[in-house]
């Protein structure tokens, strides 16, 4: 299946705040995060094969975890050499990963105080088991039923540790047995030879898309506003009575199709502004004109905005602006029908790892609905990316003063201020022209537009409480954008300003005024 082309499921273990990872797509931050479950400390990483959606999320955590607290320290094992791995070393490493990665030949095993877990290598693909290490403590029901302790006294052994029976005291300890966790396993690609010698209480068969879990349930609030179902299914699995007091927390959730329920998509009417619901999952209008907001967020996903890009569709051609990670499955969980992308041309403004990492699993995906690749325009660290990761795409630097025609569509990029690489775009035909900023301090970039019917698609990472911080790190706040534009916009009277890529400390704030032309990003929006 196309949703299954570029990653196999992902399955988190956690056990008493450690963690088993098996496998790490896109999007996977966003997900444990939107959630409140956190990392804590992970253990170990296994990726099952070499799908590029295997590891697109990897390096993001790791970058994520250098940054937040201090470099990841665990096991990675893989089955082969992994293209996407090798940029790691673009990313220096040793400062983001003090871990260690295993090769699996045959067999590879890692165990420490909470877990044990045996990988195998079939073909190219890893087999996994993951058994927590744990001693459960049950109450002996031989001595439960001859002293006969039941009901209150129960209650009262369970809170006050011990209770009287006929003068004699009588402690928790002293009625309960300590076993090995030797029945309950987590599978992710077991083969059946080891299903059946390990006899396991839970299997999972993940690599069919069929799970099968007792007494699992659903959690967590869906607001309607932020889809954070739209491109998940998470799931909690309940130890439940065959293993009192075991103290597991065992969590598990499938990342892989897109999930089309509980979808709730919003479209803006421009001229009142308000968020609509749509009720269905609908196609948008072959014909019109459009820009589809992927992700607004700025720097590491939330659960609120995916990280930067945007889907412009001017004339018959689709233009893609900035890549980042799980693009892939913002585009996949949109209103949009991915075979409609064909005459796709990707644009990405600069080498910060937000803008692109999403690149790797979507080249493969196109390749596998279309059997070529687009045409990326980048940098030479975007560019470096690509060849790590073994993609034969073609790649045209535009780092400044590119101007090209692309079927009676033109773009040029301008050199923004915020990297010495960075660039924004000017998209534009006959009728109108879209300038997207990318990351940039404002400069006189209106000063080189056309006159003509014009949207701008301008960051605004900060707002004017945060404006020295801004400058310091070459971001733009939303009162200076706004001020930048309102001037352009007094010389040339048809104009659209749309605000995007915020920051967590933003990202739920309603950050513009009630003015027409101003309109505030936010995923999934489509904007005429």
């Amino acid at each position: 299946q196309k949703e299954t082309a570029t990653a196999d499921a992902s399955v988190m273990v956690k056990v008493n705040n450690k963690t088993v990872l098996i496998n790490c797509p896109g999007g996977l931050q966003r997900l444990v995060n939107s959630w409140g479950i956190g990392f804590n400390d992970i253990s170990c990483i296994v990726l099952t094969s070499d799908k590029p959606g295997n590891v697109e999320g990897l390096l993001g955590l790791l970058m994520t975890r250098a940054q937040s607290a201090e470099p990841l320290k665990c096991k990675i094992i893989t089955p082969v050499e992994f293209p996407l791995l090798q940029n790691l070393n673009n990313y220096a490493v040793d400062k983001i990963f003090d871990g260690e990665f295993l090769k699996c030949v045959d067999q590879v095993e890692f165990h420490d105080d909470q877990f044990f877990v045996l990988c195998e290598k079939s073909e190219n693909k890893l087999n996994v088991l993951v058994k927590p290490s744990l001693e459960i403590v049950n109450f002996d029901q031989k001595k439960l039923k001859e002293l006969k302790i039941s009901g209150k006294l129960m209650k009262q052994l369970n809170v006050e540790g011990f209770v009287e029976i006929e003068d004699k005291r009588i402690t928790k300890e002293e009625i309960s047995q300590k076993s090995t966790c030797g029945q309950f396993y987590l599978f992710n690609f077991a083969p059946k030879e080891i299903q059946q010698n390990q006899n396991p209480s839970l299997m999972l068969n993940i690599s069919q898309q069929e799970i099968s879990i007792p007494n699992h349930s659903q959690i967590g609030d869906f607001d309607p506003r932020y889809p954070i179902k739209d491109f998940s299914g998470f799931y909690k699995v309940q130890t439940g009575s065959e293993f009192p007091n075991s103290g597991y927390e065992i969590q598990l959730y499938q990342l892989f199709p897109p999930k089309q329920f509980g979808k709730q998509l919003y479209q803006i009417n421009e001229k009142q502004k308000e968020y609509q619901k749509l009720n269905q999952f609908t196609h948008f209008n072959g014909e019109e004109d459009y820009i589809l907001m992927l992700g607004t967020g700025a720097s590491v996903p939330n659960k609120y905005n995916n990280v930067s890009s945007q889907l412009l569709k001017l004339q018959d051609q689709y233009f893609l602006i900035d890549c980042g990670e799980a693009t892939l499955y913002q585009i996949l969980s949109s209103p949009i029908s991915f075979e409609q992308l064909e005459n796709l041309t990707i644009l990405v403004t600069h080498e910060h790892a937000d803008h692109f990492l999403g690149l790797g699993a979507l080249m493969f995906f196109y390749n596998k609905v279309f059997q070529r690749y687009p045409v990326v325009y980048c940098d030479k660290v975007v560019q470096n990316f690509l060849v790590n990761c073994m993609i034969p795409t073609e790649t045209i630097l535009s780092n400044q003063n590119l101007m090209v025609q692309i079927n009676n569509v033109g773009v040029k990029s301008l050199k923004s201020d915020h990297t010495e690489l960075s660039v924004s775009y000017v998209i534009q035909n006959d009728q109108q022209q879209i300038l997207f900023s990318g990351d940039t301090r404002p400069f006189d970039q209106f000063d080189q537009l056309s006159k003509k019917k014009t949207t701008i698609v301008h960051e605004t990472t900060f707002t004017a409480l945060q404006t020295e911080e801004a400058i310091a790190r070459k971001h733009s706040a939303v009162e200076e954008v706004i001020e930048a534009v309102r001037k352009y916009k007094q010389k040339n009277g048809q104009v659209k300003l749309i605000v995007t890529h915020f920051s967590q400390r933003i990202c739920k704030e309603k950050i513009c005024p009630d003015e027409e032309w101003i309109i505030q990003g936010f995923d999934f929006a489509k904007i005429g």
